[in-house]
C-alpha cells in the first residue's frame, strides 16, 4: 500500500474526531494536507535526530506549527523544512517564550494537552490500518455513514480504533441501514454485517442517551417526506394520512360537505409536512410560519391511535422549524355553516383552543380568552361559558383543582380520568420525577422511568429487549449487548471477560476461555488454552503431555517410545 493511500485510509478517522474539538477541528485541514503523511514523520526524525532533550509534545507541537506556517503563507506545498526546524530549533536552545500561535498564546499549554488524545488516537488507527488491504478497499468504497458523524457530537465513541475498523457505511438497501466489517475474516472475505442505525450507535455509542440516539436515527428513514402548500393536497393527506379527529371525509362533519380543516387556508400561512412510504400517507404535521404543534403517526398496532412521529419531529427541527405549545395569534378563515357558532371551526391541536371572530377571518386567543372555544370535533365551535380547564386528552372540561400537568415540563394538562388511567408517574432526566404516556414508561424491577432517560438511570437495554438495572447487567463487548448478570448464557474467562458461553469452552481446570484462544487434547476430550504445551504423537493425534506415556511421540528427528 502506497504512503498515500495509508494516509487516505485514516481521513475519515481524522474528520471524524475534528467533531469532537473545536481547536482540533479548526486545525484538520493541515492534518489533511496532501503532504502531510510524508512530512509528518519526516519532521519527527529531523527533530529528534542528535537531540535527546527534544520531547514528544516538542515534536508534535512544532508538526501543528509548521503547518500552521503553511497555512499563513498561503502554500500549497512544503515549507523549507531546513529553516523550519533551524528557526524553532534556535527559539529551543535560547529558552524563548512561548511563541504566538494564531494569536492564543495565552491558552496554548490547554492546546498542548488537547491535541495528545487526537494524536494518540490517529497513531493507534495508523498503526492497525497499516497493512489491511481490505480496509483500504472499503473506505475507498465507502464514507462513513452520516450518523456516526452526528454522534460523534455528542459523545466519543466507546473505542475509536474499533469504530474505524469497521468502517460503518449506508448498506445497499439505503442510509436507513448501516453496513460494517464485523471483523479480520469478514474484511478478508469482502463480507459486511447490515443492523440498524439506533443498533449501532447503541453499540459504539454507549454514553449517549435512548432520546439521542432516537432523534438521530429518525433522520435515517426509509421514507419521503416533503411539504405541501394548497388546500387541496392538504386535505388528501388528512383523508389519507393518520388517524385523527379531523381525519374523516367532510360528510362525516356538521358543516354541510365543507370539510372543517379548510379554515387552515394558506393565504394565512398554514401548509403541511407529510411522511410517505411505499405509497401511503403514514405522517403529516400542520405548520405555520415555521412552527409545529403537533405530529401525527398512522398507528401500526392496530389501535387506531396516531402517536408523535419521531421522524417527523426531527426533520422539522433540520428544516429550521420548531414546536410550538398552542397556535395563538395565528388566523383561521372565517366560512359560513349553519350551525351553533354559525362557522366552520376545526378541532384546534395545543393548550389554546380559543378564538375570536372578525369580519373575514378567526384569530386564534389565549386559553379563555375568546369567544369561542375550537374544541368540538363536528365542526362546530362552543361560545365560552366559564373558565374550567379543558383535557388535552379527551377534550372534557375540568376544575382546576382536578385536572394534572404531565410530563417534565408539565406541557399537557389532564382530568383525573385520563391520569389515572393513560400516565404514570417515573424517574427520568436527573433522577426527577414527573408522569409520562403508559407508551414512554419501562417498568424495571417494580420502578417505572422514562423510556427516553433511562441512561440517566443507569438502565441499560438487554440483548433480548427487555430492560435491567445496570448493576445487574452485564456487558459483552464481543457482541456489543448486555445480558442479565446471572444468565447461564454467559461465562467469566481466564482472560478476565465475560463472553457468551456458545463462543468459549470449559477448561480442565474448570475455568473458561474463548474458543480460538484453547485446543482439545484428543485423549481425553479436555480443552486447554493455547499457551498449555501439547504434543504429537506418532500417529498423529494432539494430545497433553500427562498422556505422553501412553503413546509413541513423533519428534523431528526421530520417534521416541514411551
Amino acid at each position: 500500500m502506497t504512503l498515500k493511500a495509508k494516509a487516505d485510509a485514516i481521513m475519515g478517522a481524522m474528520e471524524m474526531y475534528a467533531r469532537i474539538n473545536g481547536w482540533y477541528r479548526q486545525h484538520v485541514e493541515f492534518m489533511l494536507h496532501p503532504n502531510f503523511d510524508t512530512t509528518f514523520w519526516e519532521i519527527r526524525r529531523t527533530l529528534s535526530a542528535g537531540n535527546k532533550s527534544v520531547t514528544e509534545d516538542d515534536r508534535v507541537r512544532w508538526v501543528y506549527q509548521y503547518y500552521w506556517d503553511c497555512h499563513n503563507n498561503g502554500h500549497t506545498s512544503r515549507v523549507d523544512l531546513d529553516n523550519f526546524v533551524f528557526r524553532y530549533e534556535k527559539l529551543q536552545a535560547y529558552r524563548f517564550p512561548v511563541y504566538t500561535f494564531a494569536d492564543h498564546a495565552s491558552s496554548f499549554e490547554q492546546r498542548r494537552r488537547e491535541m495528545r488524545e487526537p494524536m494518540r488516537v490517529i497513531s493507534d488507527i495508523r498503526a492497525v490500518l497499516r497493512h489491511r488491504e481490505w480496509h483500504r478497499r472499503q473506505t475507498q468504497a465507502h464514507t462513513i455513514h452520516r450518523a456516526i458523524l452526528h454522534a460523534w457530537e455528542y459523545a466519543n465513541p466507546a473505542d475509536e480504533v474499533q469504530l474505524v475498523m469497521e468502517w460503518p457505511h449506508a448498506s445497499k438497501q439505503g442510509e436507513h441501514m448501516i453496513a460494517y466489517t464485523r471483523d479480520e475474516k469478514y474484511g478478508e472475505a469482502d463480507r459486511v454485517v447490515t443492523t440498524s442505525v439506533s443498533k449501532y450507535l447503541a453499540r459504539h455509542f454507549p454514553r449517549l442517551t435512548s432520546n439521542i440516539v432516537r432523534d438521530i436515527s429518525a433522520r435515517y428513514v426509509e421514507a419521503q417526506i416533503g411539504i405541501v402548500r394548497t388546500l387541496p393536497e392538504m386535505l388528501e393527506i388528512i383523508e389519507n394520512g393518520p388517524s385523527s379527529c379531523m381525519s374523516g371525509k367532510a360528510d362525516e362533519f356538521n358543516t354541510r360537505g365543507t370539510h372543517p380543516y379548510a379554515a387552515y387556508d394558506p393565504q394565512y400561512g398554514w401548509h403541511m409536512a407529510y411522511v410517505k412510504e411505499g405509497g401511503n400517507i403514514t405522517g403529516r404535521a400542520l405548520l405555520n410560519d415555521e412552527t409545529w404543534v403537533r405530529t401525527y403517526r398512522s398507528d401500526s398496532s392496530g389501535s387506531g391511535y396516531s402517536q408523535s412521529d419521531d421522524r417527523l419531529n426531527v426533520w422539522l427541527r433540520d428544516q429550521g422549524y420548531r414546536k410550538a405549545d398552542d397556535w395563538e395569534g395565528f388566523k383561521l378563515a372565517r366560512i359560513e355553516a349553519r350551525n351553533n357558532c354559525g362557522f366552520i371551526a376545526p378541532y384546534l391541536d395545543g393548550s389554546s383552543k380559543d378564538v375570536d371572530v372578525h369580519c373575514d377571518h378567526l384569530r386564534i386567543v389565549g386559553c379563555g380568552d375568546g369567544e369561542y372555544t375550537c374544541s368540538s370535533t363536528n365542526g362546530d365551535a362552543e361560545e365560552r361559558e366559564d373558565d374550567r380547564m379543558i383535557c388535552e386528552d379527551c377534550d372534557d372540561r375540568v376544575d382546576g383543582d382536578d385536572s394534572y400537568h404531565v410530563y417534565r415540563d408539565a406541557s399537557r394538562c389532564v382530568c383525573q380520568h385520563c391520569y389515572e388511567n393513560n400516565y404514570v408517574t417515573v424517574r427520568g432526566r436527573r433522577g426527577d420525577e414527573y408522569a409520562v404516556d403508559n407508551n414512554d414508561a419501562i417498568e424495571v424491577g417494580g420502578e417505572w422511568y422514562d423510556s427516553n432517560w433511562l441512561g440517566d438511570n443507569d438502565i441499560v437495554c438487554l440483548h433480548d429487549g427487555d430492560y435491567a438495572h445496570m448493576d445487574d447487567a452485564t456487558y459483552i463487548e464481543s457482541v456489543g449487548e448486555y445480558y442479565p448478570a446471572e444468565s447461564d448464557d454467559i461465562c467469566y474467562t481466564k482472560a478476565g471477560d465475560y463472553e457468551l458461553k456458545d463462543d468459549c469452552v470449559e477448561l480442565a481446570d474448570g475455568e473458561w476461555c474463548l474458543t480460538d484462544d484453547a485446543w482439545q487434547c484428543e485423549h481425553s476430550g479436555d480443552y486447554y488454552e493455547k499457551d498449555v504445551d501439547s504434543v504429537t504423537t506418532k500417529c498423529g493425534k494432539i494430545i497433553h503431555e500427562d498422556y505422553a506415556d501412553e503413546y509413541e511421540i513423533q519428534n523431528d528427528d526421530e520417534t521416541v517410545s514411551l
